[in-house]
């Protein structure tokens, strides 16, 4: 029997070490993976929807790109792939609280379609259900106090802010605040911070 550590722990303390082992291997194959990159395809179609995005995100002209990451989302209820396209904190495409530019795309047969463009700090998919797409809420810390909450429908084409609200305090005491989606953008602009390169 070899000099393996296993061996030296007490039997009923076995099943107990094991099951930490199997709950963190997940975990560090998590922390091991790197951001897998933006198929080049969907890198060239977000400059074809949003030129002015090129330059600062660094897609080359084969689409490569450091820029931006992307997560394979389940928006579609007929099952088409979608794709969350997030700038990276250092693509200049950034602004406060981590507020950063953010794209979902819906696969078709040999082509992307664009269903939201937005800067946001985080994004969840909503359990229910507009037009075939799962709906979404997007949650912006806005300042050290204030959070904003938007809740976006698929109106068949894109997704549209339909509810918006800041959540904050006021005397101590929790305030949730309506927003007029239309003018939310002007109320609490993004400034990207550009980097230097």
């Amino acid at each position: 029997m070899g000099d393996h550590w296993a061996c030296r722990i007490p039997m009923k303390f076995t099943k107990h070490c094991l099951g930490l082992i199997w709950l963190l291997t997940p975990i560090s194959l998590l922390l091991a993976q790197k951001a897998p990159a933006v198929p080049k395809d969907l890198a060239l179609q977000i400059v074809k929807d949003d030129p002015e995005v090129k330059e600062s995100l660094k897609i080359q002209p084969d689409g490569s790109t450091t820029a931006l990451t992307v997560k394979t989302m389940h928006l579609a209820v007929d099952g088409k792939a979608t794709f969350y396209v997030r700038a990276t904190p250092d693509s200049g495409r950034c602004g406060d609280h981590d507020r950063c530019l953010v794209f979902i795309y819906s696969k078709t047969a040999n082509q992307y379609q664009l269903l939201l463009e937005e800067h946001a700090g985080a994004l969840t998919g909503l359990k229910t259900i507009t037009k075939g797409y799962h709906d979404l809420l997007l949650r912006d810390d806005v300042t050290g106090f204030e959070t904003l909450y938007r809740t976006f429908k698929f109106d068949g084409k894109r997704y549209k802010a339909v509810k918006c609200f800041t959540s904050g305090e006021l005397d101590l005491r929790p305030v949730d605040t309506p927003q007029d989606c239309e003018s939310v953008n002007e109320i609490y602009p993004v400034k990207d911070n550009p980097v230097e390169r």
